[in-house]
């Protein structure tokens, strides 16, 4: 995700890469409808881009412990500003920090956690 920012950013215009962080954030979201999270919170290389939709590159650092998700919601490991400007443009980590902060949540977890899953 990091390489497709950065080649979609050379003239400033941060719409193609807004749409990038957006799945990967969304995709978050999908995973948690299924009991599963990505506990590492590396979006720039844990999460790539596959014909428009985002995927998950890494699947050796998932959990299914929702008291987990829910201490690393409250930390904000994501709210990381200088090691996100690192990877892209400062106006892209602080988008990213903002959209991060507003899905991110107890409130949210809670009402996607297990969503899709089908009862055993």
């Amino acid at each position: 995700l990091k390489d497709i920012i950065n080649k979609s950013t050379p003239q400033k215009d941060f719409s193609k890469a807004k749409k990038l962080i957006d799945l990967s954030i969304n995709l978050m979201i999908k995973l948690w409808r299924y009991g599963i999270h990505e506990k590492t919170f590396k979006f720039t290389s844990n999460i790539g881009v596959i014909n428009k939709d985002a995927v998950l590159l890494d699947i050796f650092e998932l959990t299914d412990n929702k008291m987990k998700v829910k201490k690393q919601i409250k930390k904000k490991p994501w709210d990381k500003f200088e090691r996100l400007s690192k990877e892209m443009p400062e106006d892209l980590a602080r988008y990213f920090i903002k959209q991060a902060n507003k899905k991110f949540t107890i409130i949210n977890l809670n009402k996607n956690w297990m969503k899709n899953a089908k009862a055993k």
